[in-house]
């Protein structure tokens, strides 16, 4: 269980600030987990949301997690899993390498059919109640500023105090 003063800096106000993502290189049977109202689960055929949820990427043992009666993790789906018919609470979150659909590095304005393209995954992500971000991005203020106007959910970096900067300015 989280402290209480870590609730209160990262969960209030909202149903879900905080999403994990665990990459795994194997996977042991199951993952063990303290139950408490912080994570989001699937319990009895139910999905009971949290501040916290928890999703698996990486080597995603995607049957086996699918299979648990009692889930305390969703798995990290790939742009080839969107309409595949799994719920969003089992698959969570797309996301996919940004140069595997993209040719657009951020250097110059983003070509017309790459930004519909953009927005027509953002839309059957939304449709479906996925989240959605992309991973290997080139680090660019043009490239996250296509990214949050056509709606993607989770923008990654490793540059986060440039990315900071760049969201709080959106917010003016």
């Amino acid at each position: 269980m989280l402290p209480t003063s870590c609730r209160r800096q990262f969960f209030s106000g909202s149903a879900a600030l905080l999403a994990a993502c665990t990459a795994l290189t194997g996977w042991a049977g199951g993952m063990q987990t303290a139950s408490g109202s912080e994570l989001s689960r699937m319990e009895n055929g139910r999905w009971q949301p949290g501040p916290v949820t928890v999703v698996v990427s990486g080597n995603r043992p995607q049957e086996t997690i699918a299979k648990q009666s009692l889930r305390y993790v969703g798995i990290d789906g790939r742009l080839s899993d969107l309409g595949d018919g799994r719920p969003a609470e089992l698959v969570p979150l797309i996301s996919d390498r940004w140069g595997s659909h993209f040719s657009w590095n951020g250097t110059g304005p983003m070509p017309e059919d790459q930004r519909r393209r953009l927005s027509d995954i953002v839309a059957q992500t939304k449709a479906a109640g996925q989240q959605l971000r992309f991973w290997a991005t080139p680090e660019s203020v043009a490239l996250w500023t296509e990214l949050a106007d056509a709606g993607v959910d989770l923008i990654g970096t490793d540059e986060l105090e440039r990315l900071a900067r760049f969201l709080e300015s959106r917010r003016e």
